[in-house]
């Protein structure tokens, strides 16, 4: 990726607002404009870098699409286990 091109894949900010006011139910603290831009551009990094891992996932398969499981199991490879339940668990609600 162009390291300029990460100002071009960011969030709308109202987006990142809403992101912060939903992780922080009930608190009366402001975000500041660089805690939003940061959290901007690390979620535009870390959804590049789990589609980079899903993508080699899907390649060595020598399968043609990334699927859901494809980047499930990019998210195991980068021991991000947390994340697993609730994700598979929105999967199960939109599939």
């Amino acid at each position: 990726m162009d390291p300029d091109s990460i100002d071009d894949l960011l969030l709308p900010h109202s987006q990142i607002s809403r992101i912060f006011k939903d992780a922080m139910p009930g608190t009366t603290l402001n975000v500041s404009r660089e805690a939003r831009i940061a959290l901007n551009q690390a979620t535009i990094t870390f959804i590049n870098y789990i589609a980079a891992l899903a993508h080699e996932i899907t390649t060595k398969a020598k399968k043609q699409t990334i699927s859901a499981n494809d980047l499930l199991s990019a998210i195991q490879a980068a021991e991000m286990h947390d994340l697993l339940p609730a994700l598979r668990e929105a999967l199960e609600r939109t599939g």
